[in-house]
């Protein structure tokens, strides 16, 4: 299982099943308990080809508790006005040992 650890800045990658051409807008949710916490939109990521990349803050993780899951899922909408819904993702969340933001 893969986890989030509190505290970093993980990159997430995603492989989407449309190429990016065709990506007019994307939002990454990233929720807790089904109740969203932070979230991610186009400008927060990379693309390349069918893979979306974005980068995480400190402070996002923070935001995060290790006490339970994470659900992540991706909604795309593409040229012809389609929208696409991700099924979610759901892995755990590590805390710390040093919560100091560097």
């Amino acid at each position: 299982m893969a986890f989030i650890t509190r505290w970093s800045t993980p990159e997430n990658t995603f492989i989407i099943p449309v190429d990016e051409e065709m990506v007019e807008e994307i939002i990454i949710t990233y929720a807790q308990n089904n109740v969203a916490i932070f979230r991610k939109e186009m400008a927060d990521c990379t693309f390349d080809g069918y893979t979306v990349c974005c980068l995480l803050t400190q402070e996002e993780t923070l935001m995060l508790s290790s006490a339970s899951p994470v659900q992540i899922q991706l909604k795309i909408q593409t040229g012809g006005g389609n929208v696409i819904v991700s099924e979610e993702i759901v892995i755990g969340v590590k805390q710390a040992l040093n919560e100091e933001v560097m």
